[in-house]
């Protein structure tokens, strides 16, 4: 069995860095080095696609100054490694409404894609004030608006639906949430309908490419029957 797209909930970081007595934004610098190296390592074993569930849209309740933090680090991670991504030829993405960010958020990201865009290896879709909820919704007001110009008021098919999502990537086979939760909080509701959960008690900031080797062994177990039944 073939994991074509891995999604993750990095959950964890927070807490992780107050059972330490560091502050909150420490965590966080910690899990942008876990992403890093599950990137790594995802080049390095050819996966295709990649999300990360990096800032949702109910985070913005979060205190101002760690939110402040979190996309300090998001810009520094952009800038820092463009010419490491363009070099490994990594395409990077941002889904969500991701123009509600800070402005200087928003120019960044929108440099790194434009960058990365014409790259072919390993796509990395960093979800930012991103929720599965709204994602559906902006989908129904498309393809409503689309219909009233066309006068053809029939269901999307499942590439026409794709098209409506804001990555426009292929369904998630596996999901990994770190933290210790089993929830999946509001995180890619469409594409997640026939992928295979795994919540993982490690916090996101410990998660190394061993724990995700782990699950795909167990994955690689797990027969898929995409709602038929299992070859007699």
């Amino acid at each position: 069995m073939k994991e074509n797209h891995i999604a993750f909930i990095m959950d964890g970081n927070g807490r992780w860095a107050q059972s330490r007595g560091m502050s909150r934004t420490r965590g966080h610098a910690a899990g942008v080095r876990s992403l890093e190296a599950i990137v790594q390592w995802s080049v390095d074993q050819s996966v295709p696609y990649l999300s990360f569930y990096a800032f949702s849209t109910e985070n913005w309740k979060r205190p101002a100054r760690e939110i402040r933090s979190i996309f300090r680090l998001m810009d520094t991670f952009f800038r820092r490694r463009i010419h490491t991504l363009i070099e490994k030829n990594v395409r990077i993405l941002v889904s969500g409404d991701w123009m509600a960010l800070p402005e200087a958020s928003r120019n960044v990201a929108a440099d790194t894609m434009r960058r990365t865009a014409h790259c072919t290896g390993t796509t990395v879709n960093l979800c930012i004030n991103y929720g599965g909820q709204m994602e559906l919704r902006r989908a129904c007001a498309l393809w409503a608006a689309q219909c009233q110009q066309t006068g053809d008021f029939s269901v999307p098919d499942e590439e026409e639906m794709r098209d409506l999502l804001y990555s426009g990537l292929p369904d998630v086979d596996l999901l990994i949430r770190t933290g210790g939760d089993s929830r999946i909080s509001n995180f890619l509701l469409y594409q997640l309908a026939y992928a295979e959960l795994f919540f993982l008690p490690v916090a996101w900031p410990d998660l190394r490419p061993e724990h995700v080797q782990k699950v795909l062994q167990q994955f690689a177990g797990r027969e898929r029957r995409m709602g038929g039944l299992a070859p007699v």
